[in-house]
């Protein structure tokens, strides 16, 4: 069997991706391909294998997160009964499917694993158990990916500015390090590294792209955009709100009701950074560009 791997990454139509898998779980299964139920969560409509990357992990976060709270996992011990429980489930739900010759699976978070460990430790099960294995990952050039990821971390009741935000970003591990991370050489594995764009995907979207590439229909042919950035003045208003009510969130239907009535553009975010964060993120622009061409050679 062929298991395909989508890890990402953020702000590239994950979500979109998700909710069109997840709608034709029967289509897909008709045409050979299974993507599994067991793995996500109810939380997120069945649509990410959050629960699967949790299982893989080497070891329990140091700190409660929401995805420990919502599986009621408290210590490494029910996290290993959890483990076991999810492997075996997805194994029968695999070999269940009528005739499955390809598996999907998909997270945008697998592409933030800290360090080699995690990852080694989630190839290493796909290439146990199954003969081939593809890891897609998607990314977006930075200065639009930022835009859209501070949006994100502002709906998340996120306080501090748009600069404060990627000098965040950028102490952690370049984006270009950790693709790295997913290079093997191993004959049955294959990592394929796309740009997000409109001129470079086919369709112009993430979701007919995915669709191309594995030759898969789908049932349902509609628009699946789920996450939408929010204007500057979107971002304004909400980032206040989230300032007034820290260290709790805002009401839900206050950060909705903000959500919908001013999304649109933020492009002006970029004239608020100094000219060396401006530096810093065309020099790691530049990794990347090197990383994909590189990847593309290599494929």
């Amino acid at each position: 069997m062929h298991c395909i791997v989508h890890i990402g990454t953020n702000k590239t139509g994950s979500t979109s991706l998700q909710a069109a898998l997840a709608e034709n779980r029967d289509a897909l299964r008709q045409q050979g391909f299974c993507y599994p139920k067991t793995g996500t969560l109810p939380t997120q409509r069945w649509r990410k294998h959050a629960g699967l990357r949790f299982a893989l992990a080497p070891h329990m976060p140091a700190h409660p997160s929401k995805l420990t709270r919502t599986l009621g996992i408290d210590d490494e011990t029910q996290r290993q009964h959890y483990r076991e429980r999810l492997i075996d489930g997805l194994l029968k739900e695999i070999h269940a499917a009528p005739a499955p010759h390809t598996v999907i699976l998909s997270d945008e978070d697998y592409v933030n694993a800290a360090g080699r460990r995690p990852v080694n430790q989630l190839l290493e099960f796909l290439l146990e158990h199954f003969d081939r294995v593809t890891v897609i990952v998607y990314v977006r050039k930075l200065r639009p990916f930022l835009r859209s990821y501070y949006s994100q971390k502002i709906k998340q009741g996120y306080v501090q500015n748009f600069e404060g935000c990627v000098r965040d970003f950028f102490e952690r591990p370049r984006l270009s390090k950790r693709l790295q991370l997913w290079e093997r050489n191993d004959p049955n594995y294959q990592l394929l590294v796309n740009r997000y764009s409109a001129q470079d995907l086919a369709g112009g979207d993430i979701v007919q792209d995915f669709c191309s590439r594995f030759q898969i229909e789908l049932a349902t042919a509609r628009p699946y955009r789920v996450n939408r950035s929010l204007s500057l003045s979107g971002l304004q208003w909400l980032r206040r709100i989230n300032a007034w009510c820290a260290p709790a969130l805002p009401p839900d239907w206050l950060r909705k009701v903000v959500i919908y009535l001013l999304r649109g553009d933020n492009r002006a975010l970029l004239a608020q950074l100094p000219a060396e964060l401006l530096q810093q993120i065309d020099t790691e622009q530049q990794q990347l560009e090197h990383f994909i061409a590189s990847n593309e050679e290599s494929s």
